[in-house]
């Protein structure tokens, strides 16, 4: 006999994503390109919407790893259904910026479960995790064994500068040392923002981010201005690894003076400590 409960929660979900349909069909809305990286995980690549997102199909549910910008909510919601009809059962953040969690509440509505911090490492959903401080005081780093795939939100992205505003240099080396330890060869990585890699390309990155920030101190110690060492043509080359020329900026200049200044306060401010 069915669970009234459970009844109610699927006919509940059934009308939501029925109501998602229609109104996507009426705007012609597309749904969000996606890559199956295993037979049970796809990554939805989300540049626009916010955060990449992981969907880890399990026999009775989805794990759901980062939820967008709330403005997402439509797209998301068809996207994942295209991919399973199984209720999400799980929502799993790598941290908490608007655009990794704008659509933990809907989803939670539907009756997912959402995981807090302190509950990762004594879960038994075969979900490995780890806390650093890099891109935020509480990232969490989320490795799926059975399917191979890490999640590292935006303690890593590739297509854009380092932004490790909690942890600085410092923070960055360790969480993706943390992340080389946890990986392999066949491992899966997937950054918060922009596309699929694997472990080399995450040791280039680790490279890149140590020569930008080591350059970046070299001229400000030697008493040139965010605007002059953004004129330095050995950190512009630099430049061109982290961005990939699958970002463009409108105004990169300007963005390049923003990226330098934070990260001479943020080396500033640990080095103080």
């Amino acid at each position: 006999m069915l669970n009234p409960s459970k009844l109610k929660g699927s006919l509940v979900a059934l009308l939501f994503f029925a109501s998602i349909a229609l109104a996507l069909e009426a705007k012609k809305v597309d749904l969000i390109p996606y890559e199956k990286v295993s037979d049970d995980f796809y990554v939805l690549l989300a540049d626009g919407y916010g955060s990449n997102v992981g969907i880890k199909v399990e026999d009775d549910g989805l794990i759901i790893v980062d939820t967008m910008l709330a403005k997402a909510n439509q797209p998301l919601m068809m996207t994942i259904e295209s991919i399973s009809e199984k209720p999400i059962k799980l929502v799993v953040n790598t941290h908490g910026h608007m655009d990794h969690v704008g659509n933990n509440k809907p989803l939670i509505e539907l009756g997912a479960a959402k995981l807090a911090y302190e509950e990762m490492s004594s879960n038994d959903l075969n979900i490995v995790t780890t806390h650093v401080a890099s891109h935020s005081p509480n990232d969490l780093l989320i490795y799926f064994p059975d399917s191979n795939v890490l999640m590292m939100g935006d303690s890593f992205t590739n297509n854009w500068y380092p932004s490790f505003w909690a942890g600085g240099l410092k923070g960055q080396v360790a969480v993706i040392d943390k992340a080389l330890a946890l990986a392999n060869e066949d491992t899966t990585i997937v950054p918060g923002h922009g596309f699929i890699t694997d472990i080399n390309g995450l040791k280039r990155y680790k490279e890149n981010a140590i020569s930008w920030v080591n350059r970046i101190m070299e001229l400000h110690h030697q008493g040139l201005s965010p605007e002059d060492i953004a004129q330095d043509e050995a950190l512009n080359n630099m430049l061109k690894k982290f961005a990939n020329d699958v970002r463009p900026v409108k105004d990169l200049k300007r963005m390049m003076e923003h990226f330098i200044n934070k990260t001479i306060e943020i080396e500033l401010k640990l080095s103080a400590k």
